[in-house]
């Protein structure tokens, strides 16, 4: 048994700090766990009265500053390290520190891949294992297809390790292109998910909708909900179709 809420959020991050970060952190689980718990503290500080009034100092908002020290100082302790000892890794990391960028360039990048690959990809994950757990149909689907580009690109008879070696030995082409099913079931997923009301704050000027003028500086607000639940447009809006 698994938490898709505790042990899928863990699995994506272990993966975007190893796609995106550094070596130091992904091949120690540990490291990594002290790691997300810093990243969550930074990400629960994105609280309404934050997004709303950043200048209050709120305990959320206090987290969040710690927080962020917190991880700066340690990605900066691991340069000066590289740097200093000539220690060279294969990671993204070190491509940025090749490439002569700036200490506080190179966090900055790190960062914005964590925040850009973690939040919304470990929600998908969790609601996609739910939701195709509750559709045998388009479960054994996505099982079937993941069977056959195993096959085709890494088959068992192979001299491969594991079954861990032989997905990473699928080319990223395929992963990109060989994956209908699976693709319609996350973009299904994201519709049933992403349910919610989406903010925009008009900053660029005056704007024209619907033949009214909205100042600027107001707050927008739309559900998606009206869109992603009409039958209209969705012939089974609570249900899990990835043909739809």
């Amino acid at each position: 048994m698994i938490d898709p809420f505790v042990d899928l959020y863990s699995l994506v991050f272990r993966l975007t700090i190893r796609v995106g970060g550094c070596r130091e952190i992904a091949d120690s689980v540990g490291q990594c766990k002290k790691m997300e718990e810093l990243f969550w503290a930074i990400d629960q500080g994105a609280t309404p009265t934050a997004v709303l009034f950043p200048w209050f100092p709120s305990p959320a908002r206090q987290k969040k500053v710690k927080a962020t020290a917190e991880v700066f100082d340690w990605f900066d302790r691991i340069i000066k390290t590289r740097r200093e000892e000539g220690q060279r890794e294969d990671d993204a990391m070190q491509m940025l520190l090749d490439m002569d960028h700036s200490t506080a360039d190179v966090i900055e990048f790190v960062l914005f891949v964590l925040f850009a690959g973690i939040i919304n990809t470990g929600l998908m994950s969790a609601w996609l294992f739910i939701f195709l757990d509750q559709e045998p149909e388009w479960r054994d689907k996505v099982v079937a297809e993941l069977d056959a580009i195993i096959d085709q690109h890494a088959p068992a008879s192979g001299s491969y390790a594991s079954l861990a070696e032989r997905f990473s030995s699928v080319p990223p082409s395929a992963w990109e292109n060989e994956l209908p099913v699976l693709d319609d079931c996350i973009r299904e997923t994201i519709r049933r998910v992403l349910s919610t009301a989406m903010l925009r704050r008009v900053t660029d000027g005056d704007i024209q909708i619907a033949g009214k003028t909205v100042p600027n500086g107001t707050f927008l607000a739309y559900s998606a909900a009206d869109t992603h639940n009409d039958p209209t447009i969705f012939p089974n809006p609570r249900k899990q179709v990835a043909c739809q």
